[in-house]
């Protein structure tokens, strides 16, 4: 089975503005999680859905796949499904947030794992607080 990445960002964030955007390291906050999506080996395709064109643009220029989405999606998974659709290979699909710049591999993994199950529709990574 194939499993997918989509990764919703949007640039209206109101305590943050701009914040996929925001530097880490040199580098757009967008750009990490793409890239520690990217390279999981249990990973086979990496998306931003985004309705930003500079958004879109840091991660093509990083070498990423970004799809601009329509501006009145009202959530990141609005935007994952409108992505989804449009490839329309019905694969596996993790909506990795857009704003967590270094999810845990090992959670990507266990992701995987259950979705590769096919005991579940859903699965979320959880972790204690």
């Amino acid at each position: 089975m194939n499993i997918s990445a989509i990764i919703p960002a949007r640039s209206g964030s109101t305590r943050l503005p701009n914040k996929p955007l925001a530097d880490i390291g040199g580098e757009p906050m967008i750009v990490h999680t793409w890239r520690a999506a990217h390279q999981h080996p249990d990973i086979s395709r990496v998306c931003v859905a985004t309705d930003d064109a500079g958004i879109a643009k840091v991660v093509l220029a990083a070498g990423g796949e970004a799809m601009l989405t329509d501006p009145a999606h009202s959530t990141g998974t609005d935007r994952c499904h409108e992505v989804w659709k449009a490839w329309g290979d019905g694969g596996a699909v993790i909506n990795l947030q857009g704003d967590e710049p270094f999810p845990d591999p090992a959670h990507l993994s266990s992701i995987c794992t259950a979705l590769r199950s096919q005991s579940w529709e859903v699965v979320s990574a959880m972790r204690p607080a």
